[in-house]
C-alpha cells in the first residue's frame, strides 16, 4: 500500500483518481490546488504525488520545484498528469517531476496510472522518465494550443511591466 497525494483542480479528476487508487488499496489524499497541497504536505508525506500542471494559485511546475526543495519530502516520486501534453513538448524533468502521463480517455489513462505504479514498485524509475506516457492516446487540440500561447504572451507582458496597474 502506497500513500498517494493527488493534486488537481478538477473535481471529476480527483474522484476518478481516488476511486482508481483506493480500489488498489492505496491511501489517497487529494488537494484542489498547489496551496492546498502544500498545507497537506505539512502533515502527510506521500510515496507518490500525481500533480496536474494547470491549476490556480500555484501551478504544477512550481509545486514540483517547491516539493523538491523541501528536505523531508524531496525524494517523493512526482508524476505529472497533464491535459496539455500533446500541445506542449513538456520537459517534466526540468521542474523536478519523475514522469508524465497525458490526460486522455479515462479507461486508458487509468491503465497508465496503474502501470506507472507497477513500474515504481519494481524499481525501474528510468523506464518512466523516458517519455510522456499515454501520448499516443491523445490528439493535439488546436484551441488549447492557442489558449496556451495567449497565456504565455500575457504572462510575459505582466512580468516585464515596470509600472503597476490599479
Amino acid at each position: 500500500m502506497k500513500k498517494i497525494l493527488v493534486v488537481d483542480n478538477h473535481p471529476v479528476m480527483l474522484k476518478f483518481m481516488s476511486n482508481l487508487l483506493e480500489k488498489e488499496d492505496h491511501q489517497v489524499v487529494t488537494a484542489e490546488d498547489g496551496l492546498s497541497a502544500l498545507e497537506i504536505l505539512k502533515s502527510f508525506i506521500p510515496d507518490v504525488a500525481f500533480i496536474d500542471l494547470i491549476m490556480p494559485n500555484i501551478d504544477g511546475r512550481k509545486l514540483c520545484k517547491m516539493i523538491r526543495g523541501m528536505q523531508n519530502i524531496k525524494d517523493v516520486c512526482l508524476i505529472v498528469i497533464s491535459g496539455i501534453a500533446s500541445e506542449e513538448n513538456i520537459d517534466f524533468s526540468s521542474f523536478g517531476a519523475d514522469a508524465c502521463i497525458a490526460k486522455g480517455p479515462i479507461n486508458k489513462m487509468g491503465g497508465h496510472v496503474l502501470s506507472a505504479l507497477d513500474i515504481l514498485e519494481k524499481g525501474s524509475m528510468s523506464e518512466l522518465s523516458k517519455k510522456i506516457i499515454g501520448l499516443e492516446d491523445v490528439y493535439e487540440r488546436r484551441i488549447t494550443r492557442e489558449l496556451l500561447s495567449l497565456k504565455k504572451h500575457s504572462e510575459l507582458i505582466f512580468d516585464n511591466m515596470e509600472e503597476g496597474i490599479i
